[in-house]
């Protein structure tokens, strides 16, 4: 083998050893369950027991008009009986999920439910993407040891290996607390949620070019939606010029999170000051994207320093408060 074929061969081995390093180190079961329980949690709140898709039978068919998936499918309006039995099933499948009762099978079919749904009700003429990372998480967290921690499936585990096969005790091996797989689901949903920031300030330039920052865009949507905090920021063009560079440097350079990690809980408190500020501003918040932020807090990274924290100045103090007590 040659000089070359050999550099070529570490160089390629370096690669796939830096990609097994970002993508599946040994990481903590508990994030995964902490990010299940809140993601099933959030979805249950979204879709308000099946009410938010109760339309959908009610709507006026004229008004039907499928996405091209349902189109394609043949999918017709379905009735308030088969929309009944949506939402049950979703339900059904959302907390036996929450629970972690067969949680891969539980939380492919919330997705799949949660899916043909969302298809349903952006089938009305106006299509929205709001719950997009949400539907992205459901499937990431589908395909991922969700339930290997803080669920039913891992008592269920624990138990049988406690019993052993033949009913009779076989041992007492502690299950595993971390998994080269639990950390990928995180990775591409970050990665999902920089490109969709992007792709939202991609749009931007190529429809408007840098003119869309100019301010006037903005002044216009401020006094077409005309709220209160509307009003008060639209007189003032510059202002709205420096708004809207600043939502379009945050939508464009989000992806530099994927790289430069440290500038992630940047990028998460600007994007809470972007959503709330759409509200105040244009009466808009894709709530349903800032509730995916949560999913990327490294749990467990945070509950060993706040025990780090609580051990460095809680001993000093129990210390002092001992001495009071015997003086």
């Amino acid at each position: 083998m040659s000089r070359d074929d050999g550099a070529e061969d570490g160089l390629r081995a370096r690669a796939v050893a830096a990609w097994r390093r970002r993508w599946f180190p040994e990481a903590p079961l508990s994030d995964l369950a902490v990010a299940r329980v809140l993601l099933v949690a959030i979805v249950l709140y979204l879709n308000g027991g099946g009410l938010r898709f109760s339309m959908i039978a009610h709507a006026p068919p004229i008004a039907w008009d499928p996405v091209a998936p349902l189109a394609f499918a043949g999918v017709e309006q379905p009735s308030v009986a088969i929309m009944h039995a949506l939402r049950v099933a979703t339900n059904a499948a959302l907390l036996a999920s929450l629970v972690g009762l067969a949680t891969n099978l539980a939380m492919a079919c919330a997705f799949l439910l949660q899916l043909f749904q969302e298809g349903l009700l952006n089938s009305f003429g106006k299509v929205t993407h709001s719950t997009l990372p949400l539907l992205y998480a459901m499937l990431f967290f589908a395909l991922a040891p969700c339930g290997g921690s803080w669920s039913l499936d891992a008592a269920i585990a624990r138990w049988c290996k406690r019993r052993g096969a033949n009913g009779s005790r076989a041992g007492t091996s502690t299950p595993p607390r971390t998994s080269r797989f639990a950390r990928w689901p995180f990775e591409l949903l970050l990665v999902e949620l920089s490109f969709y920031y992007f792709d939202a300030g991609l749009t931007k330039l190529v429809t408007s070019g840098p003119a869309w920052a100019d301010g006037f865009t903005l002044q216009y949507s401020l006094l077409k939606h005309d709220t209160p905090v509307g009003r008060l920021v639209a007189p003032h063009l510059a202002l709205c010029a420096l708004l809207s560079a600043g939502a379009l440097a945050f939508e464009l350079l989000f992806p530099l999170t994927i790289v430069f990690r440290r500038l992630l809980p940047w990028f998460l408190a600007t994007g809470i000051c972007f959503h709330l500020g759409n509200f105040l501003l244009l009466d808009l918040i894709f709530w349903p994207v800032m509730a995916v932020y949560p999913l990327l807090v490294p749990w467990s990274m945070l509950r060993r320093r706040a025990a780090a924290l609580a051990h460095r100045y809680g001993a000093p103090l129990r210390a002092r408060l001992a001495r009071g007590t015997r003086a």
